[in-house]
């Protein structure tokens, strides 16, 4: 925007230079020869007879700089609210491949026990099948080795969500995903309905007990 304004100022300034110049040569105008010092130097002076100019240039100015600076300003605010209202917890490009609800979800409790668990899983079935990363929302990133694909797990106080990232994921890819989330998911119900802990201890509390069960059948049709 600071080059465009910077553009139309220039704009403008030739246009007002060019029409004071024009002004000056009417009939209108009086020109009186000044004395510069005490030399026979004379400096030419002008007047304008009318307020038509000044009004012009006021419109010029009202215009062209304040209108479309509204107009620029208003389309970056409504570009910025459609970028804020397309932020909903989901990664551009990505394909939510489930989500589970919770009561509760101790966020940190629950990152570091699946963390455990994808440790054990990086070099499953060979040596750097996975790779393993935090992410910026504190959630994790598991990329597979041939690059075609990558899960994104994220957590917040009332969920857990595992996206896929990746427009066509390989046939090797969607296998060992598979085994991930299962064994992803044996840890959660672990987790869940861990007998030994009481319910306000758990790291994850379901809302309505079968949230877990529920993915399994959804994925098993998939």
């Amino acid at each position: 925007m600071k080059h465009k304004t910077r553009l139309k100022l220039f704009t403008a300034f030739q246009l007002i230079s060019s029409c004071y110049a024009f002004s000056t040569q009417s009939s209108n105008d009086s020109r009186t020869n000044t004395p510069i010092g005490t030399s026979h130097s004379y400096i030419s002076t002008y007047s304008t007879g009318s307020t038509a100019l000044q009004m012009d240039f006021r419109s010029l100015f009202n215009n062209p700089f304040d209108n479309n600076d509204d107009e620029e300003k208003k389309n970056e605010e409504k570009y910025f609210e459609d970028e804020d209202d397309s932020d909903d917890g989901d990664y551009l490009g990505c394909t939510n491949i489930f989500k589970i609800k919770a009561k509760s979800l101790k966020v940190g409790g629950c990152r570091l026990y699946l963390s455990l668990f994808l440790i054990g899983e990086v070099n499953n079935p060979e040596r750097n099948t996975w790779k393993m990363d935090q992410n910026e929302e504190g959630g994790i990133d598991l990329y597979y080795n041939d690059s075609t694909g990558a899960m994104i797990i994220t957590f917040d106080d009332e969920e857990i969500a595992v996206n896929r990232m990746g427009s066509a994921p390989s046939m090797n890819y969607l296998m060992h995903e598979t085994g991930v989330i299962n064994g992803m998911l044996d840890q959660l119900d672990e987790i869940a309905f861990d007998t030994s802990i009481d319910e306000k201890d758990r790291l994850i509390l379901l809302t309505k007990g079968d949230e877990i069960d529920v993915v399994r059948e959804s994925l098993s049709f998939n």
